[in-house]
C-alpha cells in the first residue's frame, strides 16, 4: 500500500469516529435527553429559611413548569406547596434550577420534591429532610 492510499484509508477512519461522536449530540450542540426527567437537591438536609438548591433536568417529553412539594407522614404524602414557574411555557423542555426557601412552618421530618414527567407518565420525587 502506498502513502496516498494510507492516506485515504486514515481520512476515512478520522472522518468515521468525528460522525460517530457527533451523531452523540442533536443538531443544535446539546447531548441527546435521557428519557425521564431527573431532580437533584442540594443540600439534602434543611432548616426552616434554607435555601434549597433544585436542579432540574426535564428527560426528553419534558414536564409541567411547577414542582409540588409533600411531608411524608403517617398516613402518606401531605401536600405542602408548590414552586413558582419553571419556564414561560406550560410545559419546560429545557434544565432549569429553581431555589426554595424553607417555610417556618415546616415541621421536622423527610418532605419530597415531585414533578410530573411526561415521557414516564409517572411522578418523579426526590426527598429532602427538614430538621
Amino acid at each position: 500500500m502506498d502513502k496516498k492510499e494510507k492516506e485515504i484509508i486514515l481520512g476515512a477512519i478520522l472522518i468515521f469516529v468525528i460522525t460517530i461522536f457527533m451523531l452523540s449530540f442533536g443538531i443544535t450542540g446539546h447531548s441527546v435527553k435521557s428519557g425521564v426527567t431527573t431532580i437533584e437537591l442540594d443540600p439534602t438536609m434543611v432548616s426552616s429559611n434554607d435555601e434549597l438548591q433544585i436542579t432540574i433536568q426535564p428527560g426528553k417529553d419534558g414536564i409541567p413548569n411547577t414542582l409540588s412539594f409533600y411531608r411524608l407522614g403517617d398516613n402518606g404524602y401531605t401536600y405542602v406547596g408548590q414552586s413558582d414557574s419553571l419556564c414561560d411555557s406550560v410545559k419546560c423542555m429545557n434544565p432549569t434550577t429553581y431555589y426554595y426557601i424553607i417555610p417556618e412552618n415546616y415541621e421536622p421530618g423527610d418532605y419530597y420534591v415531585q414533578v410530573f414527567d411526561y415521557y414516564s407518565e409517572d411522578y418523579i420525587r426526590t426527598k429532602f429532610l427538614v430538621s
